[in-house]
C-alpha cells in the first residue's frame, strides 16, 4: 500500500468487515481509531500513527464509520512513506438496542432519558 486512494480502499474494506461483526454482536460503536504503520525492519525511515474519532452515534452501520475513518486517515497519511499496515478498531460498544434508545430518546446536556452519554445533536 503506497498511494493514498490504495489505503483509503484497504481502510474502508476493514470498516466495512468491521461494522459486520458489530451487527453479528448485536452491538454498536461510538468511537473509532485508524492505524497506519511501516515496515520497521527496512532500511526506510520509520512511520506510525494513529487516530481515534467520536462516532455522532453509536453505529454498527459503515456509512458514517468509512467517512470518519477516511478523514481521520487523511489526517494522519504522509506521501513519502511505504505503508505495510492499516488497521481500524471499533470501541465504546453499546447493545445496539441501547444504542437505538439512545438515539431516539435525546434530551438536552448531551444525554437522553436513560442518561446515555455520547448522543449529541
Amino acid at each position: 500500500m503506497c498511494t493514498l486512494a490504495e489505503v483509503e480502499e484497504a481502510v474502508s474494506s476493514y470498516v466495512s468487515r468491521a461494522a459486520e461483526k458489530l451487527r453479528r454482536e448485536g452491538v454498536a460503536a461510538t468511537v473509532l481509531t485508524v492505524f497506519l504503520m511501516t515496515n520497521e525492519f527496512t532500511n526506510e525511515p520509520p512511520y506510525r500513527n494513529s487516530m481515534t474519532c467520536s462516532l455522532p452515534v453509536g453505529t454498527d452501520t459503515t456509512s458514517e464509520p468509512i467517512r470518519a475513518a477516511l478523514r481521520g486517515l487523511r489526517t494522519i497519511y504522509r506521501d513519502r512513506y511505504r505503508y505495510k499496515k492499516a488497521a481500524v478498531m471499533f470501541t465504546a460498544l453499546l447493545p445496539a438496542r441501547y444504542n437505538s434508545i439512545c438515539s431516539t430518546a435525546k434530551i438536552g446536556h448531551g444525554r437522553n432519558a436513560y442518561g446515555c452519554p455520547g448522543c449529541h445533536q
